[in-house]
Parts: C-alpha cells; sequence; structure tokens
C-alpha cells in the first residue's frame, strides 16, 4: 500500500509528465423565447440537442411564451430581460425594426446560406436583413383525385373555374375558396398590382384594382348554382365532396388525413397569362438588439433553418421549408416550395395591417354583387387613403 506522502507527490508531478486538470470552460448561455407546441417544440428539443451537443460551450434556454403574448412581451421587456433571439412571423419585422429592437445581420449570414426572393424580402426592412426564415406559409390549390378522374388539374383560372361548373353537380361542389383579399390577392399581383412602390401606396391604382375585381367577379358568375362556393369552410372537401380547394399550407396534414392518396396539391391557375403570385409568410428567426451573443444566436437559426433540417421539418410537422435547396421528398410540399417561390410576401410595413378591411369590404361586395365594378373601385380607392391616416392594427393570421 502506498504512503499518503507517495500519493501526494505522484499528484504533484502529473502536470510535469503532460496530465492536466483545466476548470470547465463556462458556457455561454443563450436566452430563445418561441411559442410552438407539440411536433413543432419536440423538433426544437432535437435541435437544441443537437447543435449544443457539437458547441459544447453554449447552453440554449428555450422559454415558451404564447404567442398572443409574444409581441408584446418582447416590446415591453426590459432591455436586460430581452431575450437573445426569438422566432416569430414576417410581418413583425417592421414594428420590431422601428422600436430598435433588433440587430441586423447583413453580411453575417454565411453566404452558402440560401434565401428564396420571398423569403429575402420578409427578413428585410429598409434595406437591411434582420431574420433567417425558417419555414413559408401561403395558399396552394388542393384537389380530389377522385373527382377529377384522370384529367390534369387546370392550370388556368378559366379553365378551373369550367372544370368546377362541370364537376359541381348534385351533393358535390366543383371548387370551395375563401373571398378575402388574402385569399385572391395573387390575382391582383399577377395583373401588375402591387400593394406599395418605394414609399408610396400603390395599391389604389385605379386600373390595377379594376382588372383584379373584373377577374374576381368572375368566381361568382352563373350565381348558386355554378358550382363554386365562395366560403371559409373546407367541410366540403374534408368530406371528399368538393373536387378543387384553395387553401393555406397549414391545413396540408389535416387534407392528407382526410383523403388520403385521393389528394393532390397543384399550383395556382395562371390569371390572363400570368402566375398567381399568393400572399407568402414567413416564420423566421430575429436576433434582439443589444445581445453580446449575436454570432452564436445566428450560427444555431442558420442550423435550424438550413436545407438539411428544412426536409425534417417538411417530414416530421408538415410545414413548408424557407430554403430552397430543402429536399422534403414530399410532392406535396414540393409543390408549395414552388408556389412560394412565385409568391409575394405579405409586406411587413406597419401600414400594411391598415388596408385589410378596405380590400376585404371591396371583394365581398364585388362577390355580393349589385353595384357596378367602377364604384366599387372609387370608394375602395378613397378607403385605402383614408385608411393610411388611422391607427394600424395587426396583420390577420390566415389559419
Amino acid at each position: 500500500m502506498k504512503s499518503p506522502r507517495l500519493i501526494l507527490l505522484i499528484g504533484l508531478c502529473l502536470p510535469l509528465i503532460g496530465v492536466s486538470i483545466r476548470p470547465a470552460r463556462a458556457a455561454t448561455t443563450l436566452v430563445f423565447w418561441h411559442s410552438w407546441r407539440g411536433a413543432d417544440a419536440d423538433l426544437l428539443a432535437t435541435w437544441i440537442t443537437d447543435f449544443t451537443a457539437k458547441n459544447q460551450d453554449i447552453l440554449i434556454a428555450a422559454q415558451f411564451v404564447p404567442f398572443d403574448q409574444l409581441l408584446s412581451r418582447l416590446e415591453s421587456a426590459p432591455a436586460d430581460s430581452r431575450p437573445d433571439f426569438v422566432i416569430g412571423p414576417s410581418d413583425w419585422a417592421s414594428e420590431l425594426v422601428a422600436k430598435g429592437l433588433l440587430n441586423p445581420i447583413e453580411g453575417k449570414v454565411d453566404a452558402s446560406f440560401k434565401f428564396s426572393p420571398p423569403a429575402r424580402f420578409g427578413a428585410t426592412v429598409s434595406g437591411d436583413l434582420y431574420a433567417v426564415p425558417e419555414t413559408l406559409e401561403g395558399i396552394a390549390l388542393y384537389y380530389n383525385k377522385a373527382l377529377i378522374g384522370d384529367a390534369k388539374p387546370p392550370t388556368t383560372l378559366d379553365d378551373l373555374l369550367a372544370s368546377a361548373r362541370t364537376l359541381g353537380k348534385g351533393d358535390t361542389v366543383g371548387l370551395l375558396m375563401d373571398g378575402s383579399f388574402y385569399a385572391t390577392a395573387g390575382i391582383f399581383f399577377a395583373q401588375g398590382g402591387t400593394i406599395f412602390s418605394g414609399t408610396q401606396l400603390a395599391v389604389t391604382d385605379a386600373n390595377a384594382l379594376k382588372a383584379y375585381l373584373t377577374t374576381a367577379s368572375k368566381l361568382v358568375q352563373g350565381g348558386k348554382d355554378s358550382g363554386i362556393q365562395i366560403t371559409p369552410s373546407t367541410s366540403a372537401f374534408i368530406a371528399g365532396k368538393a373536387a378543387y380547394l384553395i387553401e393555406g399550407s397549414w391545413r396540408l396534414r389535416e387534407m392528407e388525413m382526410a383523403l388520403g392518396d385521393k389528394l393532390g396539391v397543384a399550383l395556382l391557375p395562371g390569371v390572363n397569362g400570368a402566375a398567381w403570385s399568393p400572399f407568402v409568410r414567413s416564420t423566421q428567426f430575429y436576433f434582439v438588439a443589444k445581445t453580446l451573443r449575436l454570432t452564436y444566436a445566428l450560427n444555431f437559426a442558420q442550423y435550424a433553418a438550413g436545407a438539411d433540417q428544412g426536409a425534417i421539418v417538411a417530414q416530421k410537422t408538415g410545414r413548408i421549408p424557407a430554403n430552397p435547396d430543402a429536399r422534403p421528398g414530399d410532392p406535396s410540399i414540393a409543390t408549395f416550395m414552388k408556389q412560394f417561390a412565385a409568391g409575394t410576401i405579405i409586406p411587413t410595413r406597419r401600414e400594411m395591417g391598415r388596408l385589410w378591411e378596405p380590400l376585404d369590404r371591396a371583394v365581398a361586395e364585388v362577390i355580393a354583387g349589385g353595384e357596378p365594378i367602377d364604384q366599387t373601385v372609387s370608394r375602395t380607392r378613397d378607403a385605402l387613403l383614408t385608411a393610411i391616416g388611422t391607427p394600424a392594427t395587426s396583420t390577420p393570421a390566415p389559419g
């Protein structure tokens, strides 16, 4: 048995023969706020585990905040109580930048990281990049393969409406779609309309509004017996009683469960020779101002929003990757990705919140009929110009 003196001597000599005992390096803790539940929360936990295993000097403290409280808490929190980064919709970008809460990341993102044009636009305010897009959402054309038979999904709006009127007989509905501006805005953009042009309000252009509302009026030609129902209800499609449905990507998993292998997803039809360009919204990582850990937070966001994780997001949650290099292996999700690449991001400008109600009302008036379109255009232009001088409201959530 070795004496205590010999043990002590060995301990003192260990550093001299190359065995060192170093104090553990203090980890940097990143605070991350999110509102994810279920499969999304499970995926987030996996991301954190994988990322911190590869970056052992980083800890990520993920804190759940209910979605309806997340923005207000971020805006009201004292500077030393804010998170390092947060995930939320692209609609928030301009407001957060205006309040000085975000850290710009232009020039700090890896050159290899890919953005689709709409995703980059939604992450940009006044020419500066402020966010890393994770997923996109918007609408496309769902169809019931059993009801349309061997026919391919229509590629023009006129053909879609004609097919819907043919198939919409008895208890079968030809086409279901919402009549809001959100759902039909792609028709407006396809005909050259735009919401803002530089710093100017452009949605008041009379010619663009008239072209849009004239095309929208085709949806109700033929009346109630036309086979087309303008309604937010999707129950007939879920029950297998509707041939076509224009609806959001956030309903994909629900539609798959309802229709199984009868479900198809196609691009929205062209409008007068141009692509239907639907509204798109992104979910993205924002980086809070004054954080001393921006590089670490940005590295995590690029990992989570990268092409490999994008494919996993699609598989596990049914959400649509924002990274154009993601290969989801699901033809429906691939179609949504292609549709969104031609989409129009919901403007991040704060004034956008004031425009929904006048535009929704314009579409509703045209669908209801009863007055010349020129009158609707004139009244809508006046309402939009008036709305710009009123307090902004939040962007409506589509799902």
